[in-house]
C-alpha cells in the first residue's frame, strides 16, 4: 500500500509532463500532454532553377578589347604572309644553289680532264728525263683532289635536290633536272628604292607597330576601369521541392530585372595599370 505522499512522488519522477497554470481554477497545477504534437518536416525531393542574362550598354574596357583583338589577327594574317615569303625565298635560294653546284660540276670535270692529260704528259716527260720525279707525282695528286671535288660535288647536289624536293612537298628520291634559264639582263631599280620598299612591305616592321599598339590599349583598358560601368541584366529563379510525410509539391518563381551599375572600381586594376 502506498501512502498519498509517496503516490504523489512516484507520480511526479516518472511522469516528465509540463505543466499549465490555468488561470480560471485558481492557480491549480494540473499534468498535461506536451503543448504540440506537430513532426518535423524533411525535404524528399528539391530542385532550384536560375536563369541570368545581362547586356553591357557602357563598357568603355570592352572597345579596346575589340580593338587590341583587331590588331591581334592583323598579326596573324602579317605573320602568314611572312611565312609564305620566306618558304618562296628558301625554294628560289635554293634553287639558284642547285643550277650553282651543276655549274660548278662541268667545271671539274672539264678540270679533271685537263689533270688527266698533264698527267700523260709528265709521265712522258719522265721518260725522256725532262722533269723529276717528284713533279710527276704532283700531276698524280691533282688528279686525286679533282676526283676528290667531283665527289664532294655531287654528294652536295644530291643533298640539295633532296631539300628542294622536301620543301616543295615532293619525293625527296625523285631525280629531276632544271632548264638553264636564258641570259636576260634586267634593269634594276636604285638601291635607296628597293631599301624603302622592302622596309614599307615588311611584315616584320609591321608585326611590330602592331604589337607596340596591343600594349597601348592594355594601358588604356587598365584606365578604363576607373570609369562607371552600365549594364541592363536580368534573373529569374525558380524552386521546387517536396516535403516528406506531405503529398504535396511546393514551387516558388521569381524574377528580377533592372540596371546595374558600377560606380568605381579602379582600385582593384591599379597594379595591373602600373605593370602595363
Amino acid at each position: 500500500m502506498y501512502s498519498i505522499s509517496e503516490l504523489d512522488r512516484y507520480v511526479s519522477t516518472t511522469i516528465p509532463a509540463p505543466d499549465i497554470t490555468i488561470g480560471i481554477l485558481g492557480g491549480i497545477t494540473l499534468p498535461s500532454l506536451p503543448a504540440t504534437l506537430t513532426s518535423r518536416m524533411v525535404d524528399k525531393d528539391f530542385k532550384n532553377y536560375a536563369l541570368t542574362a545581362q547586356l553591357p550598354i557602357f563598357v568603355p574596357a570592352t572597345w579596346f578589347l575589340y580593338s587590341a583583338r583587331e590588331k591581334g589577327e592583323n598579326i596573324s594574317l602579317y605573320t602568314e604572309d611572312l611565312t609564305k615569303k620566306m618558304i618562296k625565298l628558301k625554294v628560289i635560294s635554293e634553287y639558284y644553289y642547285i643550277l650553282a653546284l651543276v655549274s660548278e660540276k662541268r667545271v671539274l670535270e672539264s678540270e679533271y680532264e685537263y689533270a688527266k692529260k698533264l698527267n700523260k704528259n709528265a709521265k712522258l716527260a719522265l721518260d725522256t728525263e725532262s722533269i723529276l720525279k717528284w713533279q710527276e707525282e704532283q700531276t698524280e695528286l691533282l688528279i686525286k683532289q679533282k676526283e676528290n671535288a667531283i665527289k664532294n660535288n655531287e654528294r652536295d647536289l644530291k643533298i640539295a635536290k633532296m631539300n628542294l624536293m622536301n620543301d616543295l612537298g615532293l619525293d625527296l628520291n625523285a631525280d629531276f633536272r632544271f632548264v638553264i634559264p636564258e641570259d636576260t639582263i634586267y634593269k634594276l631599280p636604285p638601291l635607296e628604292d628597293v631599301v624603302y620598299d622592302a622596309l614599307i612591305n615588311s611584315e616584320l616592321i609591321k608585326i611590330s607597330h602592331n604589337v607596340v599598339a596591343i600594349s597601348k590599349d592594355k594601358i588604356k583598358i587598365a584606365m578604363s576601369r576607373f570609369l562607371p560601368q552600365i549594364s541592363l541584366g536580368g534573373w529569374e529563379y525558380w524552386n521546387w521541392f517536396k516535403v516528406f510525410l506531405t503529398p504535396q509539391n511546393y514551387s516558388f518563381w521569381g524574377q528580377l530585372q533592372g540596371f546595374f551599375i558600377h560606380l568605381f572600381n579602379g582600385f582593384k586594376d591599379v597594379n595591373g595599370l602600373l605593370k602595363s
